[in-house]
């Protein structure tokens, strides 16, 4: 998209398509084009919702959602087929930009994919305990990334999920990726009494971190 020109709704393009809005997604613009019969349509059904906002905003939304769930539901297959049809033609015409914008989100968002992966394998085992907090995995991940931007640390659970283990806040603390590494899936009590001092001071620092991290986004 040439950001130097700006569309008005009603553009009529080359092969007759007709400009309606932008679209916005992670940053980047994409341009959505209608022919003739679309186009009207979709001012018909503009103009219709406008006239309800005014009376109930609210209420129009949530009918608004409702009846475009209960179509999903009762057209699953042809709504997913649509869906494919539309990311498969925007992969073609701008799938270099999209994996660049996606690497970049990536790239800043590591400690979310971390917590992502983290709560993926507890499902796996279905070893979630039922008071654990998602945020945790969260928390935990972010502070992991602001104390090595490379990847040095870790969240590792105390007592491995292949060994009972459950996953809770009180069952997970960072570690080292080294000492992560040489942890594997063994408890601290079959660890060299070393590893074992190192693995009791990142408990402790991690309930203090994870303290300090909630009163000061508190604050």
């Amino acid at each position: 998209m040439d950001e130097s020109i700006r569309h008005k709704r009603g553009d009529v393009r080359e092969d007759g398509l007709i400009f309606w809005q932008y679209d916005r997604r992670r940053g980047l613009v994409f341009e959505r084009w209608y022919d003739k019969a679309k186009f009207d349509r979709a001012l018909h059904l503009q103009s219709l919702t406008n006239k309800r906002r005014v009376r109930d905003p609210e209420k129009e939304r949530e009918r608004c959602r409702s009846k475009s769930k209960k179509y999903r539901r009762e057209n699953l297959e042809d709504a997913r087929k649509k869906d494919r049809e539309y990311k498969r033609k925007i992969r073609q015409e701008r799938g270099d930009e999209i994996r660049a914008a996606n690497r970049e989100w990536c790239k800043k968002n590591r400690w979310r994919l971390s917590a992502v992966e983290s709560r993926r394998r507890a499902l796996e085992r279905e070893a979630i305990h039922p008071q654990h907090d998602p945020n945790d995995d969260k928390k935990l991940s972010h502070i992991k990334d602001i104390l090595g931007a490379r990847g040095e640390y870790g969240v590792d659970h105390i007592v491995p999920l292949t060994r009972g283990g459950i996953h809770i806040i009180y069952n997970l603390r960072i570690l080292p990726k080294s000492l992560n590494s040489q942890k594997r899936n063994r408890l601290d009590s079959e660890l060299t009494p070393q590893q074992q001092q190192e693995c009791y001071f990142w408990r402790i620092l991690t309930r203090f971190l994870t303290c300090s991290y909630d009163y000061a986004n508190a604050a």
